[in-house]
């Protein structure tokens, strides 16, 4: 949740008594929630949000035909609009800082600020336009669960979503809601937000922050590697990858405590991945909306198609990687993450035929495996936290041999 605190509290505040206090049913409740959210959303971003309600009524418009046509077009139809809203991200969240990287030393200052300061990123691009492909590809296979048009507009706008997450899919969406007044639904939201917000200002904020930002960050930026050590990189990579756990987490406590609230059950984006026995049960924990996704939309298709795990696992990371940015520190932080989880995958057909002894000290092999986790994803984040490709291979090779080129 990105919102202006100056106001937003107030905002929920006015909201939340309106909802419970005055509105007596759910459509009400629901027609409430769609105004208040392309309210809230206009007064931030007015063009972007009026291009988010084009797009919802597109998606749904290509949805109905999709479930109810029997043409031979329906496959064309699915491919033009889901390029069409790659596209639209693309242009967005890519193309920026492509141009910037390919034109940086022909453009001139005046047209890169020009660039910088004009192509905007819309609030929760990335999340929508997966949930469009989510929803698209479900009404081409007919899969799609039956829900009201009024339902569809509140998934695509609800307001603590929108932002941040999390990638909530429309059959969830739709069951798990309970818009009968409940004194558990403000209780329950309540502290899920006071949670969220002590996690973000006092563990993020206040102790994080001074570690990521500080003196190694800058020494590591400037290729300084004479004035860090190793054990102070490591100490820098964990604390990096922390960081963005705990800030990333935080923001999904706000989202669903906020939804609770208002009697939605969204769902969750991490099950405690920082102690969890193995890169596999990790990326069941991590982000688990997008790799859910990446997962039905991604890796089963190319396993299906392909009959190549392997190959489906590179692309299923690889995207996740480039949903968060198209360029080379992304791709290889999604490359090493499918390499770890096809090097667990020999390790332990190795362990069940070599080492069956293991199986008498599940404990020892659990806190094992969870230092090796955590050491292997704060390893590979060097490529998330520092920007600079050349800098962050650098620190990804000095982390392991303490030297550098």
């Amino acid at each position: 949740m990105l919102y202006p605190m100056s106001w937003y509290l107030y905002f929920l505040a006015g909201l939340l008594g309106v909802y419970w206090g005055v509105c007596r049913n759910a459509t009400h409740k629901k027609l409430l929630l769609i105004v208040s959210s392309v309210a809230l959303l206009a007064s931030l971003q007015p063009w972007f949000t009026a291009g988010l309600l084009i797009w919802t009524a597109v998606v749904y418009l290509a949805a109905n035909y999709l479930l109810s046509s029997e043409s031979s077009k329906r496959l064309r139809l699915l491919v033009v609009v889901m390029l069409a809203l790659l596209g639209y991200l693309s242009f967005f969240k890519y193309l920026p800082g492509l141009l910037e990287v390919l034109l940086s030393e022909t453009t001139s200052t005046g047209a890169m600020n020009w660039l910088e300061s004009n192509v905007v990123l819309p609030i929760g691009v990335s999340y929508f336009t997966f949930k469009f492909l989510h929803y698209l590809t479900n009404a081409y296979r007919r899969t799609l669960v039956a829900h009201a048009p009024i339902d569809f507009v509140l998934y695509t706008v609800f307001f603590p979503i929108v932002p941040a997450g999390p990638i909530e899919r429309i059959e969830n969406f739709v069951a798990n809601k309970d818009l009968k007044w409940s004194s558990e639904h403000v209780s329950t939201g309540t502290l899920r937000l006071i949670f969220g917000a002590a996690k973000k200002l006092v563990l993020v904020d206040l102790l994080l922050v001074t570690v990521v930002t500080g003196p190694v960050f800058d020494d590591l930026m400037g290729q300084r590697f004479d004035h860090v050590s190793v054990p102070l990189v490591w100490m820098f990579l964990v604390c990096s990858f922390l960081y963005a756990y705990l800030d990333f987490s935080a923001y999904t406590d706000l989202a669903v405590g906020t939804a609770r609230l208002f009697g939605f059950k969204i769902c969750e984006n991490f099950n405690y991945p920082i102690f969890k026995p193995n890169l596999s049960a990790f990326w069941k924990s991590w982000h688990m909306s997008l790799s859910s996704w990446c997962r039905d939309y991604i890796y089963i298709p190319v396993l299906a198609k392909t009959r190549m795990p392997k190959l489906a696992l590179y692309a299923s990371m690889m995207t996740i990687g480039a949903w968060h940015f198209v360029n080379f520190n992304w791709l290889v932080w999604g490359a090493l993450h499918a390499t770890g989880l096809i090097a667990l995958l020999y390790w332990q057909q190795f362990r069940k035929r070599r080492l069956k002894f293991l199986k008498q000290c599940e404990w020892g092999v659990y806190g094992v495996g969870n230092v090796i986790t955590m050491a292997y994803v704060s390893w590979v984040f060097a490529f998330v936290c520092l920007p600079s490709p050349v800098v962050s291979t650098q620190t990804f090779l000095f982390a392991i041999t303490g030297w550098t080129w």
